[in-house]
């Protein structure tokens, strides 16, 4: 089954590591890194 998941925060990339064991997934960011809200920012 191909499935599209929108969004590469926690809940995206659990998503992901376990739908891509026996799926055909494809994931969407909109941003320029992967994380979401997790995403560390120097200081």
């Amino acid at each position: 089954m191909k499935i599209a998941i929108i969004g590469t925060g926690i809940a995206g990339n659990v998503a992901a590591h376990y739908l891509a064991k026996e799926h055909d997934i494809t994931v969407f960011e909109a941003n320029d890194y992967i994380g979401g809200h997790t995403h560390t920012h120097a200081v």
